[in-house]
C-alpha cells in the first residue's frame, strides 16, 4: 500500500504507518513553523522522502497514487 502523511511533527504515526505498510511514505506534507520538528524523521529515512511545504508552494504530486493518508 503507498501512503503520505501531512503534518507528522515528531512522526510517531508516520512511523507506525511505515511499519504496518511496510514502506516510507511517498512523500510528506508539512508547513514551514513545524520543520524542525520533523527534520529527525527525514534524517531517519536518510533525507530519501519527499518533503513538501505547502506554505511555501509544496503541494503533492497529483499524478501519484495513494491508498492511504495519514496526518495528526
Amino acid at each position: 500500500m503507498k501512503h503520505a502523511t501531512i503534518i507528522p511533527l515528531i512522526g510517531g504515526e508516520a512511523l507506525a504507518a511505515t511499519a504496518v505498510f511496510g514502506d516510507r511514505p511517498e512523500y510528506i506534507l508539512s508547513y514551514d513553523v513545524f520543520k524542525d520538528n520533523e527534520k529527525h524523521l527525514l534524517n531517519h529515512w536518510d533525507n530519501e522522502v519527499p518533503y513538501h511545504l505547502l506554505d511555501q508552494g509544496g503541494s503533492a504530486p497529483l499524478n501519484e497514487k495513494i491508498d492511504v493518508v495519514s496526518s495528526v
